[in-house]
């Protein structure tokens, strides 16, 4: 998970250099919920993600010159490459993983074999609402996922592909 932190100088510098309305009755420190709707804060989100790839690759780049560390160079010269194509895709990061997805499809399939209701199962396993677990497993059944076969509307099944299934031996 990203974290963003914004200092309360940032915000005001960013409303000094937008233009945006500061009001000046207010205290330096003081953020009013006023005040945060007006930020950008995906704009601000994707400036930060620069400054973070900038700075990973510029100390990475004096590390490397000084033959500094050249492991932890190398790490943030990889953390910079993540960082410019985060900043360049923009939006949000998905949520869930493959792993995450993997295990529902292990879940759903084990329940399934059992007879058990299986996105009832997904539901009970990871403790989340049926509307939740039903929708993990709908993206489970993308055909990009690949974890989950095809199945008909309301009807259980769907087989993870051999290398998730558990041995018959």
């Amino acid at each position: 998970m990203e974290c963003v932190g914004f200092l309360v100088e940032d915000i005001r510098q960013h409303l000094a250099k937008s233009g945006l309305p500061d009001d000046p009755s207010e205290p330096a420190h003081v953020i009013t919920a006023q005040l945060l709707r007006t930020l950008p804060i995906g704009r601000l989100t994707e400036e930060m993600r620069r400054e973070k790839a900038e700075a990973a690759g510029a100390i990475a780049d004096t590390l490397l010159e000084e033959g500094q560390d050249e492991a932890y160079a190398h790490h943030l010269q990889e953390r910079s490459r993540r960082f410019k194509a985060e900043a360049a895709a923009g939006g949000r990061r998905p949520m869930y993983d493959r792993e995450h997805y993997c295990k529902v499809a292990n879940v759903y399939y084990r329940a399934w074999r059992k007879g058990d209701p299986p996105t009832q199962a997904v539901a009970d396993y990871f403790t989340v609402s049926y509307s939740t677990a039903a929708r993990w497993v709908r993206e489970c059944r993308k055909p990009q996922r690949g974890l989950l076969g095809p199945t008909r509307r309301g009807k259980a099944g769907g087989v993870l592909p051999p290398e998730e299934k558990e041995d018959s031996s």
